[in-house]
Formats: C-alpha cells, sequence, structure tokens
C-alpha cells in the first residue's frame, strides 16, 4: 500500500519500504530509505502539520520531524505505539495556534484488541495515551476539526466505523448511522459557503455528506458506479473519490454528481492527492502498480508518471 499526502508541488509517499519525497525543483524523488517503512497490508499513520512549510513538522508512522523531513526521531516507545500495525494521524488546521496532534493505531495489548490513541497539546512535544474502546482495531483515518471559539473535535476512523470527541480524546462517540459501522477510507472537509462540511468513504457504501460534524449523514453517490470506496481527498472546491477498482471521479456541481476522469487505473486506488492552485489543479493518485498524476482542469485522462516501488 502507498499513501500520499503533501502542499503545492511537493507530494510525498509513503510505500512499505520507506518515504519518498518530491521537491518544488527536482524532477525525480528522493528515497529516503526506513522511514515509515511497515508490511505492505498495513495503513500508516501519514500526515503534515498545516503549516508544514514554515514548521516542518509531519508524521509517518511512529516517526515525527520537525524539519521538513531532514532528521527524523521516534515517538517515545513508552507510549506503545507500533508501527507494524494499521495506524492513522492528524494535525489541528489551527496548529500553529492550539498545537494539537493526534496519532491512532491497532493495539495489541488490549485484552479486547482494541486501539489506542495519542493526543499532544504541545506541538508534538509531549503525548497522552487515550483508549478507544468504541473503535474497530485497524483505524485508517485521522482527522481534527475546529468547531469555534478554540474548540475541536477528533475524529479517528476504520474498518468497524468512526468515533469522535471533543474534549481531546477523554471519551468518543459514535458517529450518526450509517457511517457509524461502515468501514471508513477517507475523510475530509470542505468549507462551503462558510459552514464545515465533513465527506467520509466507505465501503461498500461510497461517500457520505454531513453537515452538522458528524452527527447526521446523508448519501452522496449521484452518478458513482459503486460503493467500494478506497480513498478520498480534496482541496478548496475539489472532491475526488478513488474506487477499489481502479476509477477516479470528481464532483462537479453542475450538473451535480461525480464525473469519471479517464479509464480505471491499474491496481485500484490506494490514495489520492488533491492539489488545488489559483487557476490548476493537479491530481495524485497511488495504485499498485505505481503513482499517476493529471491535471484535473485539463483532458480528462491521466498523464501516466509512476515508478516501481523500490525493493
Amino acid at each position: 500500500m502507498t499513501d500520499l499526502l503533501g502542499e503545492a508541488n511537493t507530494p510525498w509517499a509513503a510505500t512499505p519500504d520507506g518515504l519518498l519525497v518530491k521537491s518544488r525543483t527536482d524532477r525525480d524523488w528522493t528515497w529516503l530509505p526506513g522511514v515509515g517503512a511497515q508490511l505492505i497490508f498495513y495503513h500508516r499513520a501519514l500526515a503534515q502539520s498545516s503549516t508544514f512549510g514554515l514548521d516542518g513538522t509531519a508524521l509517518v508512522s511512529d516517526q515525527l520531524t520537525t524539519d521538513g523531513g531532514q532528521t527524523w526521531r521516534p515517538i517515545p516507545a513508552e507510549l506503545g505505539l507500533e508501527p507494524d500495525s494499521s495506524s492513522a494521524a492528524a494535525f489541528a488546521p489551527d496548529f500553529i495556534h492550539s498545537r494539537l496532534a493526534l496519532v491512532a493505531w491497532k493495539s495489541s495489548d488490549s485484552a479486547w484488541g482494541g486501539a489506542k490513541a495519542v493526543v499532544s497539546v504541545d506541538g508534538a512535544v509531549t503525548w497522552q495515551i487515550k483508549l478507544l474502546p468504541a473503535l474497530s482495531p485497524y483505524p485508517r483515518v485521522a482527522l481534527i476539526v475546529n468547531r469555534g471559539a478554540q474548540a475541536h473535535r477528533f475524529f479517528v476512523g476504520g474498518d468497524g466505523g468512526l468515533v469522535f470527541s471533543d474534549d481531546h480524546g477523554q471519551t468518543w462517540t459514535l458517529t450518526g448511522a450509517p457511517v457509524r459501522i461502515q468501514s471508513v477510507v477517507g475523510l475530509v472537509t470542505m468549507n462551503e459557503g462558510g459552514a464545515t462540511i465533513l465527506y467520509a468513504a466507505t465501503k461498500p457504501r461510497g461517500v457520505w455528506r454531513s453537515t452538522d460534524l458528524g452527527v447526521t449523514w446523508s448519501e452522496f453517490n449521484r452518478r458513482l458506479p459503486n460503493g467500494h470506496a478506497c480513498a478520498l481527498d480534496a482541496d478548496r472546491d475539489l472532491l475526488v473519490v478513488g474506487l477499489c477498482d481502479g476509477g477516479v471521479y470528481v464532483w462537479r456541481a453542475a450538473p451535480p454528481g461525480w464525473e469519471p476522469l479517464g479509464a480505471p487505473l491499474p491496481g485500484g486506488v490506494a490514495s489520492l492527492l488533491v492539489q488545488r492552485g489559483l487557476a490548476s489543479g493537479t491530481l495524485w493518485a497511488a495504485t499498485a502498480g505505481g503513482i499517476y498524476k493529471t491535471n484535473l482542469f485539463g483532458l480528462p485522462s491521466f498523464e501516466t508518471r509512476w515508478f516501481p516501488l523500490i525493493p
């Protein structure tokens, strides 16, 4: 499995064997062996702070960097984060002020085989352990959303549904039906008319939309051929979903519905990265066969630019 994240034109790709980084100026990828390396079937924590360009803070698996990836240090081992388990991470969108960060992972030391999380309120300097008793033991997504007046809502989702916390992980609540019991593979927010709208990609029931930060959900699958979603990403006004069969679809407002972007990609879609410029939009898609790139405002087909997963 390969996961993508990044800003501007600087995507990162976390592969089973390490981290690949593409800079703004380099045409090739820089290989950082061992950083974030995991078994191929695990989803690993992968997140950059909203101010990454200023503070260089990011998480890959159990490794933390505060200098843009030049050096890495592990999250303290005594917290019990297991790098060979499924995990997810998030930074608050106002990280520069709130200093909030979250990592969740499958925990093998829990008698009931559940999940754990660690929360930081000081910019990933120190961490506090939190239990996630209501969640499936395979976290795949994490998100922190501003709720106004310095309030935040934490989300952690996975193969067994989605939970949220309004008190920095002290207590957790199952989100509304039917997302609460679906396999959640993607979770993003979009600003629509000044309101924060939450979108969840699920398998096998497609995309769902919430206007109340996960309390209730409405189906969002118009013209989507099947519900087997494997990836979701958004940036500004662009929302893109990737299906497990390799199909990639972008949401169009007029007429409302999902529109396919070219033919399905080989190997199925594991991860998406949308990068929205002022007059352009770039989409990166990671599959079992490599990484693909396309201009969202050009021809509706993928320009193949991929590399093999380096052994």
